[in-house]
């Protein structure tokens, strides 16, 4: 689904929190709460995360970019917060359809936050920086 007028869409950089977001899903049960995520998720399939792990959600959350919003590119990175780096507490989700987008989101990936095991670079891992 090409934007109507050049073909591509506006760049997306999308943060979750994913260190807490399964335990607010799986804890919120006011009506209010309820439909507040309803309108974050579209719907009331966001309960579909509950049973997920963390690595699921945010592939499920990502999918959602490329199937339901038409990017050609969507790439999740982890952002930790512990030094050696293997609990993330956030994910960047990166939306495009740009060519170059993902090449040149890697190597900005790289520079701030280094080589991550769960993160495929691509060729980016090649370059001399």
């Amino acid at each position: 689904m090409p934007h109507a007028q050049g073909g591509t869409k506006i760049e997306l950089l999308y943060f979750v929190g994913t260190s807490w977001l399964h335990r607010s899903l799986s804890s919120s049960i006011r009506p209010e709460r309820l439909a507040g995520i309803d309108l974050w998720w579209g719907g009331p399939g966001w309960r579909n995360l509950i049973d997920l792990k963390q690595a699921e959600i945010v592939k499920t959350i990502a999918d959602r970019f490329a199937d339901e919003l038409g990017y050609r590119f969507v790439k999740a990175y982890p952002i930790t917060l512990d030094q050696d780096g293997t609990k993330a507490a956030f994910h960047l989700i990166h939306a495009s359809d740009h060519p170059d987008a993902p090449n040149l989101m890697d190597r900005a990936y790289l520079d701030v936050c280094g080589d991550h095991p769960s993160v495929d670079l691509g060729t980016q891992r090649a370059l001399d920086l």
